[in-house]
C-alpha cells in the first residue's frame, strides 16, 4: 500500500485478484507498517526485490514449484463509493498506533 492509499496486489494467477477488485460491497484491508511504501514506483519494487523472492522460497518448499507476478492489480481512490472504494480515509493513510 503506498502513502496516499493506492493498494497493489501481485498473483501468479490471478485467481484471488476478481474478489478484490468486485467482490465485496466494502472492504477493510489492515496493512502492517512495513507494508506501507512511499509511491507506486516504491510499492513495484518492493514486490519485485521483496515478495517475490519470499514467495519462491515458500513455494520452493511446499510444492517444489517457483513463482512469478503475472498478473496485478492496483486498486486507485474510486469516484464513487461501492465495490472498488479503496479510500475510505478521504486520501489520508492511518497509522494505528499501539
Amino acid at each position: 500500500m503506498t502513502e496516499d492509499g493506492h493498494v497493489l496486489i501481485a498473483s501468479a494467477t490471478g485467481s484471488q485478484l476478481g474478489p478484490y477488485a468486485s467482490g465485496a460491497g466494502r472492504v477493510i484491508w489492515v496493512v502492517g507498517a512495513q507494508k506501507i511504501v512511499k509511491d507506486l514506483n516504491d510499492g513495484l519494487r518492493r514486490i519485485k526485490e521483496h515478495v517475490v523472492p519470499l514467495e519462491e522460497e515458500h513455494m520452493q518448499q511446499l510444492y517444489k514449484v517457483g513463482t512469478a507476478v503475472n498478473e496485478m492489480l492496483i486498486v486507485n481512490r474510486a469516484t464513487r463509493p461501492g465495490p472498488h472504494h479503496a479510500d475510505p480515509c478521504q486520501g489520508r493513510t492511518r497509522f494505528l498506533k499501539e
